[in-house]
């Protein structure tokens, strides 16, 4: 039987994450768990000794799909993706890593599933040294920006940059919530944006629980942005969460600056996630020059089969 997954659930599964190997964003437990909200849920159940998490629409059951099971650093073939699929009573696997794909003969995926690539879901990943050292005529806008920063606010002394800890948890839900304000703006981003702000703020108030890693900047003693991440695969941190105010000039590009160099400095990788398709969020994504595009696909079954009980593996 699946069973709702909350952060209690934690501790119990992150030992199938030991050797995780898929590089899309969405295989962190943490993430699992944050992204439950008005649209959806994730739950979850055990079998075999793999871990496999469905996604729950609320209102159109009809969209649930599983991610790909997981158990530490194995992959499962078509065949037993296929069956899995069918005793749980769902159609589809979504963010399908191209890994997973490319290591699998592929007549055989396309004679059981139809497979579709969904650009929007594809990560960004960045070299960790790209991102904390800025070199290059292709990042000299970034570097001006900081040194219009540095001569504004971090000269003048305003400036202090910490790990998150406890106590900023209350004044960081806070600026989530102004911050999502500022962005309300945005047609593209309003849907999305309820979502993430949910899941922003469950991964604050969850944050050492969740075994996230956070770095908080200040101005004048006040929350000005804010990091989170975690581990992805053994050489690449997730970088889940970024929020800065987005009306001074600089703040942004100093900020993202000093996570990489504080909160990723042990990861060769940096995965800044996908853009979902919106034109502001991909130029930005882009505008740091990523090392790599991790494909994301979808793999629906291609017969309609009655599903039976789902049993695991």
């Amino acid at each position: 039987m699946f069973i709702k997954l909350s952060p209690s659930d934690y501790a119990t599964l992150l030992p199938y994450f030991d050797q995780q190997i898929h590089r899309l964003c969405y295989y962190s437990l943490s993430s699992f768990i944050c992204w439950s909200h008005h649209v959806s849920y994730p739950i979850w159940r055990e079998g075999h000794d793999a871990l496999l998490i469905m996604m729950k629409y609320r209102n159109n059951p009809e969209r649930d799909f599983l991610y790909l099971p997981v158990s530490h650093g194995r992959t499962f073939p078509p065949d037993i993706l296929k069956d899995v699929a069918i005793k749980c009573g769902v159609r589809r696997y979504r963010h399908v890593p191209e890994d997973y794909v490319a290591m699998h003969d592929r007549e055989e995926l396309e004679r059981l599933f139809n497979l579709r690539e969904c650009e929007d879901f594809y990560d960004y990943v960045y070299r960790t040294e790209d991102l904390a050292q800025l070199k290059g005529s292709k990042y000299s806008k970034k570097r001006n920006l900081i040194h219009q920063f540095l001569k504004s606010h971090v000269d003048q002394g305003r400036v202090s940059v910490h790990a998150f800890t406890e106590n900023d948890i209350d004044e960081s839900l806070a600026f989530i919530d102004s911050w999502s304000e500022m962005k309300v703006s945005d047609p593209r981003l309003t849907r999305y944006g309820a979502m993430e702000r949910t899941a922003a703020e469950t991964a604050v108030r969850n944050i050492h629980t969740l075994g996230y890693k956070g770095l908080i900047l200040r101005i004048d003693g006040t929350i000005h942005a804010l990091g989170i991440g975690s581990e992805l695969t053994k050489e690449m941190g997730g970088f889940h969460f970024e929020k800065a105010a987005p009306d001074i000039k600089g703040l942004y590009q100093f900020f993202d600056q000093q996570c990489a160099l504080k909160l990723f400095s042990e990861y060769k990788y940096i995965n800044k996630e996908c853009d979902m398709g919106i034109p502001g969020l991909r130029h930005s994504k882009r505008s740091y020059y990523p090392a790599m595009m991790v494909r994301c696909f979808e793999l629906s079954l291609k017969e309609q089969t009655d599903p039976g009980p789902c049993d695991g593996l």
